[in-house]
């Protein structure tokens, strides 16, 4: 699922498909997309740079990190911005996308039949 959000003055949609992670774990050289957005929660600025980049290049098959950087600056230095809230909507995309449930769903079964396994 896509989230709509307002984001370097206009109107953009964070959408997180398989494109948008794999360059995301290339431009993370090879690291996992579980271990890219644990960074974002713990505030990795590197992490939410990219995960916007990831996020936003189906729109712009052109946009770079560096813009990306850019727009992020531009948007901490807004009057009412809101970093908390951009990392919500970020988390929420990816948490609403189809390979997230299924990966959630999957982790979920495993658990399952490893207390199955070892009662």
């Amino acid at each position: 699922m896509d989230k709509r959000m307002v984001f370097g003055q206009r109107e953009r949609t964070l959408r997180y498909d398989i494109a948008a992670m794999l360059a995301l774990e290339e431009a993370m050289a090879g690291k996992p997309s579980g271990e890219i957005v644990a960074s974002l929660q713990r505030w990795s600025f590197t992490a939410m740079v990219l995960l916007l980049w990831a996020g936003f290049k189906h729109e712009d098959k052109n946009l770079t990190q560096s813009q990306t950087r850019r727009a992020l600056e531009a948007f901490i230095n807004e009057p009412n911005a809101n970093i908390r809230q951009l990392r919500k909507d970020i988390t929420e995309a990816i948490e609403s996308s189809s390979w997230y449930k299924q990966i959630e769903v999957s982790a979920a079964e495993d658990e399952e039949e490893d207390a199955d396994a070892n009662p």
